[in-house]
C-alpha cells in the first residue's frame, strides 16, 4: 500500500485538477482566433473592434487578411479538440455528445468563414457588403449564411450542455450559468444580429458572443468536478 508523506499532494487529487491536453489544446487555439484579432486590428488603424465584426479583418480588401485568416483555422481546429473533449466527457450522457456533435460541426464551418471572405467591412456604409448588398459577391453570401448557421449551431450546444451537466455527477452546478451562457447568446443573435440593434456596438456585442460560444464549452470539460465530503 503507497504512503502518502506529509504536505505532499495525493496523486489522485492532481489528476483532478489537470485539465485534459484536448481542452488545453482548444485553449491555446481560441486564444490564437482572438490574438490574431488583436494583431490584424493593430496593423490596421482604420478599424473600429468596438463597431466593426472580427469577419471584416479577413475581407478581401483587408492589407493583413492572412493574419485573420489564419486566426480563423486556429479557432476551426479549437472547435475541433473540445468536440472530441466533450464526446469523451460526456460518454453516456446523450444531451452531451449531440452537443459534441454540433460543436464538430463548427470546426468545418469556421473553415469556410475563414476562406469565404466578406468584400469588405459590411459595418460601413461605403462597402458593397452594407445593409441589403444587392452587389455583394457569392463568397459574401456563403460566409454569412454559414457564419448564422456555426453561431444558432453552437448556441443549441449550450442548451444541450446544461441538461448533460444536470446528469453529471460533480459537475451539476455549472448546468445553471451554463444555461445563462445560452440564453445570453440567444439574445445576441435575436437583437443584435437579427433583428440588428445596436450596430454602433455590432463589434463588441459580437466578440462578447464569440467568447462565450467558444470559451465556455472548454471550461465545461477543462474544470474539475466537485467531489462530496
Amino acid at each position: 500500500m503507497a504512503t502518502i508523506h506529509a504536505g505532499a499532494v495525493p496523486e489522485y487529487a492532481v489528476a483532478d485538477r489537470a485539465w485534459p491536453p484536448l481542452a488545453r489544446a482548444a485553449a491555446v487555439g481560441v486564444g490564437g482566433f482572438f490574438g490574431a484579432s488583436i494583431i490584424a486590428g493593430a496593423l490596421d488603424p482604420g478599424y473600429d473592434p468596438v463597431r466593426e465584426a472580427i469577419s471584416a479583418l479577413a475581407a478581401t480588401d483587408a492589407e493583413h487578411a492572412g493574419v485573420m485568416i489564419g486566426g480563423f483555422l486556429l479557432a476551426a481546429v479549437a472547435q475541433a479538440c473540445t468536440a472530441i473533449a466533450l464526446w469523451q466527457r460526456f460518454a453516456g450522457v446523450r444531451p452531451g455528445r449531440i452537443a459534441a456533435v454540433l460543436v464538430m460541426l463548427a470546426a468545418p464551418a469556421l473553415v469556410v468563414c475563414g476562406l469565404a471572405r466578406q468584400d469588405c467591412s459590411e459595418r460601413l456604409t461605403s462597402c458593397i457588403d452594407h445593409g441589403a448588398a444587392p452587389l455583394a459577391s457569392t463568397h459574401f453570401w456563403v460566409h454569412q449564411y454559414v457564419s448564422l448557421a456555426l453561431f444558432l449551431a453552437l448556441t443549441v450546444a449550450q442548451f444541450l450542455l446544461a441538461r448533460a451537466l444536470r446528469r453529471s455527477e460533480g459537475r451539476e452546478h455549472l448546468a445553471t450559468p451554463t444555461r445563462v451562457v445560452a440564453l445570453s447568446c440567444l439574445a445576441i443573435i435575436a437583437v443584435v444580429f437579427m433583428a440588428e440593434i445596436g450596430n454602433s456596438y455590432h463589434g463588441l456585442f459580437q466578440r462578447l458572443f464569440i467568447f462565450m460560444i467558444f470559451v465556455w464549452p472548454i471550461l465545461v470539460v477543462g474544470l474539475p468536478p466537485r467531489r462530496r465530503a
